[in-house]
């Protein structure tokens, strides 16, 4: 069987030598490292923020765009969880991006997107108050992955 795997920008018909991949709930190659990984991104408070989700976008997705409805649904059933928006994009024309796409966030930050060992957007990352990956979904989700990370809001931090 051939298959094609998409990694940040390029299609390959093999993975390269150093990934280790495994296919997401979405149906992308992500790297199977990703969960329990610790966030580097600087000047984030994990544990004054609690749990927080990281939701790794750029302006130039068109899933990412495709996706705002969810991103807006996901704002509005949060509870007391964190939402910081990362884009590789400077700080300015992701809020622009977000505004116009109905996006309201906690934080929004710039940072280029490998360095939280992002391969792919949209990212969403659960992260808890260690700054450490608990969850994460990749790619524009299907119903059923959205209704999975409103569930993973709703439940307790440690069930």
């Amino acid at each position: 069987m051939t298959g094609v795997t998409l990694y940040k920008t390029h299609l390959s018909a093999d993975p390269p030598k150093n990934a280790n991949p495994t296919i997401s709930g979405s149906g992308i190659t992500k790297p199977s490292t990703f969960i329990g990984s610790k966030v580097n991104l600087s000047g984030v408070n994990w544990k004054v923020n609690g749990q927080t989700v990281l939701l790794a976008l750029s302006t130039t997705c068109h899933f990412c765009s495709e996706s705002t409805p969810f991103y807006r649904q996901l704002l509005k059933e949060r509870g007391s969880i964190h939402i910081i928006a990362v884009l590789p994009q400077t700080v300015d024309a992701a809020r622009k991006y977000l505004e116009q796409h109905g996006v309201t966030v906690d934080d929004v930050r710039q940072a280029q997107l490998d360095s939280i060992d992002v391969q792919a957007t949209p990212t969403l990352l659960l992260v808890n108050d260690a700054g450490v990956i608990t969850s994460s979904w990749v790619g524009k989700l299907a119903a059923d992955k959205e209704a999975e990370v409103l569930s993973k809001l709703r439940t307790p931090v440690g069930d």
